[in-house]
């Protein structure tokens, strides 16, 4: 019985994939030629050939021979009457993925074909907002990205794991991957603020742009309260929602690399987020077409730049932690005035080798916190954006030392 549910299970899911393929493709593109019934058949082959072979063959040509027959057919269908149907060649693609996943069906991997299934099916159906998210982007941006991704590609497997300079370990590659990991997370953030159109557009622009760089962000909104001073209600909630963004891509810098850390973090940034968006909801003024411009952050000097950074502030945090914890928060609280992406990206890369225990990263993170607020806090004054931080200095205080609290209340509770 358990080997007959299995064949039905390897079947099912050979055709459930192939169809949801097709029905894509036949929704989309109004295919006539391959729609919904041919993928899933042509999936369904997949799976039927590897059973077949393992069943009766014991060996995988059929596979083979299965995979060049609809590869052929793919090409064909596209190089003759198809083409006049103006079928791009995306379908072709799509129908060898679909035998493709038929045939992981039918090797048992039901998960990985769920996954790339869906993961195919979401690329083939957001064909026109690629194509419009794209159209939004100049060429330098899409240049400068380019460029970014190279150096990273070719940097990472260049550097060595480790670096020891007089005593100091500095761990290249876990530093490496943390400015990846900010990369991907600038990366969102930046696709969004080109992308997004509400109704509360300085806001969110804001808050995107608080993700990328919260200092530059709080002098652009300085800078519309200058333009604009009937703004100072939008602008100050706009402030609060730059600053909520940087514990979020903060808290993420840290719980990316260490997964351990999320039942600990998890509280704290849940509480200054509510108290940020809740603040920043009760101050929300008339806002108007105004909108922050957002520069991209995928040059390569940003990269060289944050690199420095954390190889100049992991040595300080490094150094301070061995000293005692007092000095290790100040150190955490300093830095981040300077740099909160690099002070927190130090102290992730600490936990993440082991260096410093959880409960330890855990409040210099939180101090660090602290430091990043009046980092944008004195960016805010020299910028002459003095009225939006009377507006907000009560909020701002609140929702910077809510998390430390919460997280004091938790230590008392276990």
């Amino acid at each position: 019985m358990a080997l007959e549910q299995l064949f039905l299970q390897k079947m099912g899911l050979a055709i459930l994939i192939g169809a949801l393929l097709g029905l894509e493709r036949e929704h989309t593109k109004h295919q006539e030629i391959a729609g919904l019934r041919t993928f899933a058949l042509i999936s369904l082959l997949g799976s039927v050939t590897v059973i077949v072979s393992e069943q009766l063959l014991k060996n995988f040509i059929l596979v083979y021979i299965g995979f060049v027959a609809v590869a052929v057919f793919a090409i064909a269908m596209y190089v003759t009457g198809a083409r006049r149907k103006h079928v791009g060649f995306t379908t072709n693609i799509s129908l060898m993925l679909a035998y493709i996943f038929g045939a992981m069906s039918g090797f048992g991997l039901f998960v990985e074909t769920v996954f790339l299934g869906i993961i195919v099916a979401i690329l083939l159906f957001s064909r026109e907002k690629a194509h419009a998210l794209i159209s939004k982007l100049t060429h330098k941006e899409v240049a400068d990205l380019m460029e970014f991704l190279i150096l990273l590609g070719v940097v990472y497997p260049l550097i060595p794991g480790k670096f020891d300079v007089a005593g100091i370990v500095f761990p290249l590659q876990t530093i490496w991957l943390l400015i990846v990991i900010i990369s991907l997370i600038n990366f969102v953030a930046f696709v969004l603020s080109r992308y997004l159109k509400l109704r509360y557009e300085l806001e969110v622009l804001s808050f995107l742009g608080g993700v990328i760089n919260s200092k530059a962000t709080s002098f652009l909104v300085a800078n519309s309260y200058s333009e604009n001073r009937k703004l100072i209600g939008v602008l100050t909630s706009s402030f609060l929602l730059l600053n909520a963004a940087m514990y979020l891509r903060n808290f993420l810098i840290v719980m990316l690399p260490n997964i351990y850390s999320i039942p600990v973090l998890i509280i704290p940034l849940l509480t200054t987020l509510a108290f940020f968006f809740a603040f920043s909801l009760n101050i929300i003024g008339a806002s108007d077409s105004k909108k922050l411009k957002i520069d991209s952050p995928f040059h390569v000097a940003e990269a060289v730049k944050l690199g420095i950074s954390l190889l100049l502030i992991f040595p300080i945090l490094d150094l301070s932690q061995q000293l005692g914890p007092n000095f290790f928060l100040l150190a955490s609280f300093f830095a981040a005035i300077a740099s909160s992406t690099a002070s927190i990206a130090s102290v992730s890369t600490l936990l993440a080798t082991g260096q410093i225990g959880l409960h330890a990263g855990v409040q210099s993170i939180l101090i660090a916190h602290l430091g990043s607020v009046i980092g944008n806090v004195v960016v805010l004054h020299f910028a002459n954006g003095g009225a939006i931080i009377r507006k907000s200095w009560k909020p701002l205080l609140i929702s910077t030392l809510a998390p430390i609290a919460m997280y004091a209340i938790s230590l008392y509770l276990l």
